[in-house]
């Protein structure tokens, strides 16, 4: 059996999220609505001891955070291996013409950096595709292709930040 890995705001299936699956994961999710829900909770107050979790996993929801400091203290809080970070790549978005428009915060590799830095002293940032589309069978061929090309216009779509947690 792998790591325990907590997935904080497993979310529902919207345009390129598809949820974290797997025997060891638990889903946690202010969101009734969210799938595989297995702890109702917010990010700013998680229900674990400090160090418990191997690792924990919050992909695209930090830009939707009003204190994601807050929230970044909590993650590290309470894990004891690592805390990955995945956000929309802001540069990718800033080019691509449908933009995002209702996040809160966004960033580019050197900001994203920059913030986490503030609570975790060992943080790695890549950009990095979000793949999950391809395997989602509510997308259509069409999306998915225009995906592919919009990718081999503007870039990588995401950003993944490795914080190691120091023990």
């Amino acid at each position: 059996m792998g790591r325990l890995i907590l997935d904080i705001g497993s979310g529902r299936i919207i345009e390129g999220h598809k949820p974290t699956e797997g025997n060891n994961i638990i889903h946690a999710d202010i969101d009734r609505r969210a799938l595989h829900l297995e702890i109702l909770c917010s990010i700013y107050d998680l229900p674990f001891k400090d160090k418990s979790i191997p690792i924990v996993l919050a992909s695209h929801l930090f830009e939707h955070l009003e204190e994601p400091i807050r929230a970044l203290k909590e993650l590290k809080r309470i894990t004891n291996l690592y805390a990955i970070i995945k956000v929309p790549n802001a540069s990718f978005y800033k080019v691509r013409p449908s933009g995002i428009v209702n996040h809160i915060f966004s960033w580019n590799e050197w900001t994203l950096k920059t913030f986490l830095k503030r609570v975790f002293e060992d943080v790695e940032v890549k950009p990095t595709i979000r793949w999950d589309i391809f395997g989602n069978k509510y997308f259509s061929i069409l999306k998915k292709i225009k995906r592919i090309i919009e990718r081999g216009f503007f870039g990588k779509s995401e950003l993944t930040a490795i914080c190691r947690a120091k023990l």
